[in-house]
């Protein structure tokens, strides 16, 4: 007859030996995972080191940009460059950042090429991503090339910031105004921000991109669930998707459950973009009245515009791009040419057919070459010349030069700035 004790001595060793051998195979597994996460780590890296720019944006393999030889360089800054702080007026700007292509000053501004002189007019630019120069460096941007054609007389500021619609220059404005930072003139160049997030995503008036997705966060509480997300994403499996390559069948089908939901809605989102940007351009007129500085509007080109035929390397957006999306677009430029052409005795001035004759240019639906950026000031200049008294003969935008140079394809004018590119990081002036 055994003893009691005995028997529950045995039972206890058994447990403990079960437990001994699970604690042993979970460290055993938890160990593996963790090697694991640092191998796929390492030989993601490998893989990214072996295909070069594409690492940082595949676009700057675009044959637009063939003549520019620093161009990792360019693309590692630009992907460095891309960190936004929350704002509590008009929900982010870029922070500051010091390259020799990108720098960004405290206030979250691009730096633009100038040397103005003291008494200077003040001009503002406003504008998205379009207007703050993605894919070109600091002598190629929008801003840069009006400063070199406008000349010492006038300091621009660039105050595009990546992502910014109509409703969020606004606030921009509204802000300095309220801080005694007033401007002689203010640009507003905008369209496919306004577009994109009222038209087709989230389609909402007056709306703004994802914050989410702009910021790299989203405001929640923490869960178990967002712990273990949280965990996942940092980790080296993150990456295991990317291996693996899982890719819808199309983009069409990916997008095709919102695309249904939003092509009905396309054409009276199209109208409410309209004329939500003509209640926002009386507003801004009433504050140029109150605080006496002059204002201009620019609806800007895009890609999807209904006359421009798309060339060479263009065609690639085309291919990510949803139909339902490409025809709202298409939609709204035919609609907003016909809105604000020949309203130019108002300020307001469409320019998105200014692209047209050019050769490839855009390296996505809307961001442009340098090349591209200079023709788009150009026009913003040749529109402005006779309304600003001040403005002194200029050299001819042929007649300066860049940090990139232009590749060899018909129909491109040449890039240009006022600064050669080995002054790229000379100190911007103060305002």
């Amino acid at each position: 007859m055994s003893n009691p004790e005995q028997a529950g001595n045995g039972v206890m060793d058994k447990i403990g030996g079960f437990f001994m051998v699970l604690t042993s195979n979970v460290g055993t597994v938890v160990l593996l995972l963790l090697i694991g996460q640092f191998v796929l780590a390492g030989v993601w890296e490998l893989k990214q080191q072996s295909i070069g720019i594409r690492r940082y944006d595949p676009r700057l393999e675009f044959s637009m940009y063939d003549g520019f030889e620093d161009k990792l360089t360019f693309a590692k800054e630009f992907a460095e460059a891309r960190k936004m702080t929350l704002h509590p007026h008009y929900m982010w700007k870029t922070k500051p950042y010091t390259g020799k292509y990108v720098n960004i000053d405290e206030d979250g501004h691009r730096k633009t090429i100038k040397n103005p002189d003291p008494e200077a007019k003040k001009v503002f630019m406003l504008g998205g991503s379009t207007l703050w120069g993605e894919g070109s460096p600091d002598d190629g941007t929008i801003p840069s090339y009006l400063q070199a054609k406008l000349g010492n007389g006038y300091n621009v500021t660039n105050m595009g910031q990546t992502g910014f619609t109509s409703v969020q220059e606004l606030s921009y404005l509204l802000d300095r105004l309220t801080k005694g930072d007033v401007p002689d003139i203010v640009i507003f160049y905008d369209g496919v921000n306004d577009g994109f997030t009222t038209v087709y995503s989230p389609a909402e008036r007056r709306s703004l991109h994802n914050v989410e997705q702009m910021l790299g966060f989203k405001p929640e509480p923490t869960t178990l669930g967002t712990a273990l997300r949280d965990v996942y994403q940092g980790s080296g499996y993150a990456i295991l998707p990317k291996f693996l390559k899982f890719l819808p069948a199309s983009t069409d089908a990916q997008h095709q459950g919102w695309d249904e939901k939003i092509a009905p809605k396309v054409a009276e989102n199209v109208q409410h973009t309209l004329n939500d940007y003509e209640e926002l351009m009386k507003q801004v007129n009433a504050l140029a009245e109150t605080y006496g500085f002059e204002v201009y509007h620019f609806w800007q080109p895009n890609l999807f515009s209904d006359k421009r035929p798309v060339q060479g390397d263009e065609e690639h957006p085309l291919a990510e791009a949803s139909t339902t999306w490409v025809n709202s677009q298409k939609d709204l430029y035919k609609a907003a040419r016909k809105r604000f052409s020949g309203r130019e005795a108002n300020g307001i001035f469409y320019i998105g057919d200014v692209l047209d004759d050019m050769g490839p240019t855009y390296i996505d639906w809307c961001h442009i070459t340098p090349e591209g950026n200079a023709r788009v000031a150009d026009a913003i200049y040749v529109r402005l010349k006779d309304r600003l008294a001040s403005v002194a003969a200029n050299p001819a935008l042929t007649d300066v030069k860049a940090s990139i140079p232009a590749a060899d394809t018909s129909n491109k004018v040449a890039i240009h700035s006022n600064v050669d590119s080995k002054n790229v990081l000379s100190s911007e002036n103060p305002r």
